[in-house]
């Protein structure tokens, strides 16, 4: 049943991306906002150990926001 519910909403998706440029949205530039970006296979193993030694305390300044990209 659920299939079916999706199913049926997918030509409205396709509309709804289809009409929407590619490259149509805007980028809000926020001075002072750092942030760093760790890609690769994350595990919960691998993230411990980056933000152990991240947010060691013999670290200055960690006032960064951190994204994790799996793969």
């Amino acid at each position: 049943m659920q299939e079916a519910i999706f199913a049926s909403c997918i030509p409205e998706i396709i509309d709804l991306i289809g009409t929407r440029p590619k490259y149509g949205g805007t980028l809000k530039n926020e001075r002072g906002r750092r942030h760093i970006v760790v890609c690769g296979h994350i595990t919960y193993e691998s993230v411990s150990h980056f933000l152990k030694d991240f947010l060691h305390e013999d670290r200055e300044d960690v006032d960064v926001e951190v994204v994790f990209l799996h793969r």
